[in-house]
């Protein structure tokens, strides 16, 4: 009896890891039905943008990311750029004034009133005049038609909200950076597919663009102030759950943001931490079950080291393996990258306790800005 009982969980851990590879297939099929879009040269942007950006010390990055923003081929006349210091204690301030005295876009910068990065972008919204507000973060840089995709995006789609592409730009010989990138281009490649299968789970801050009429109807960010991560996310969910078919992903290598890697396990660990810990704010039972649907894909995984026999648990891994990097491999293509083999195969190894352990720390996480 206890030996039918081992057998018994020996195939039902095997199948449910099996289904995961099917997963990884599913996302590849939706990534790959998104269509690439391209501005057509005749396209005449007629609305008016904001670009807000919240700020916080972050005296040191935010001129290159003006500068990307001065570099756009959208018509000047056409955007503003509003940057809301958010109780920054360097020279933040200082730095966008200067940069603003020289330059040919209408730059503002106001100073935050109550500290949180929701409260400053809230603000920003508020003082901007755009139609279209788009958000990205203060360290990232934009392509140089990343506004003009926009604009095109939204004339064409007339979208309330859409998110798109986030690259981080890590160094070739630095495999914690290329391990970053990796993993990041699955949250954005699994996120886009998810919208594609009209399931919508995930989308980045850094490049995010939304009417300022659906934000104000859905009361922006009210009902989720107090969690530590979600500007976005909750943000699109509350659109999606109002306008399912106004939601779209921008899938266009022309409108990729750019970001920098984090250096140090420390501030990786408190990122990734502050994200986990959304999760369990989501009202869609869908992106909840999802969500544990991942935890327990990767919780099996550790424990099939110890409950599977050998043979299996090699094929089980190398499933994965293969799934994965062909998905990874075309998100990150279609982005211009190439996938560090080192850095993938570092990653498989840790991945599932990485996944474990964060969801676990998510649960105790006290950050409230």
């Amino acid at each position: 009896m206890v030996l039918l009982e081992l057998y018994s969980v020996h195939y039902s851990m095997i199948f449910f890891l099996l289904s995961y590879v099917f997963l990884v297939y599913f996302f590849l099929c939706n990534w790959n039905k998104i269509p690439n879009t391209i501005p057509t040269l005749s396209f005449q942007a007629k609305s008016r943008i904001s670009i807000v950006v919240a700020a916080k010390n972050e005296e040191k990055q935010i001129a290159n990311l003006l500068q990307s923003l001065e570099n756009q081929t959208l018509a000047k006349y056409l955007f503003e750029i509003v940057v809301i210091d958010d109780f920054s204690t360097d020279n933040t301030f200082e730095a966008v004034t200067t940069f603003a005295a020289s330059s040919a876009v209408a730059i503002s910068i106001v100073s935050n009133d109550k500290a949180g990065k929701k409260n400053a972008i809230s603000k920003g919204i508020a003082y901007s005049k755009g139609e279209i507000i788009v958000c990205t973060d203060a360290d990232c840089t934009a392509n140089a038609k990343w506004l003009e995709t926009i604009a095109f995006f939204f004339d064409k789609k007339q979208a309330k909200l859409a998110f798109g592409l986030v690259l981080i730009d890590a160094e070739k010989r630095h495999l914690f950076h290329q391990m970053q990138q990796i993993e990041f281009a699955s949250l954005v490649g699994s996120g886009a597919a998810s919208w594609q299968a009209k399931i919508p789970n995930m989308c980045n801050g850094a490049n995010i663009a939304y009417t300022k009429s659906v934000f104000y109807e859905v009361k922006g960010f009210e009902g989720n102030e107090q969690v530590a991560s979600g500007d976005d996310e909750f943000l699109m969910h509350k659109v999606f759950e109002k306008y399912p078919n106004d939601v779209h992903f921008l899938k266009s290598a022309s409108a990729i943001i750019n970001t920098k890697p984090l250096n140090s396990f420390s501030d990786f660990y408190k990122q990734r931490k502050r994200w986990a810990s959304k999760f369990e704010h989501y009202g869609d039972w869908k992106v909840q079950a999802m969500a544990f649907y991942i935890f327990c894909i990767n919780f099996f995984q550790i424990a099939s080291v110890f409950f599977i026999p050998l043979p299996f648990f090699v094929a089980l891994w190398s499933f994965r393996a293969v799934s994965e990097y062909i998905f990874l491999a075309s998100v990150l293509g279609f982005m211009h990258k190439r996938l560090n083999l080192k850095a993938y195969l570092g990653l498989l190894l840790i991945y599932p306790c990485y996944v474990v352990g964060f969801a676990v720390a998510g649960r105790f996480n006290k950050i409230t800005k």
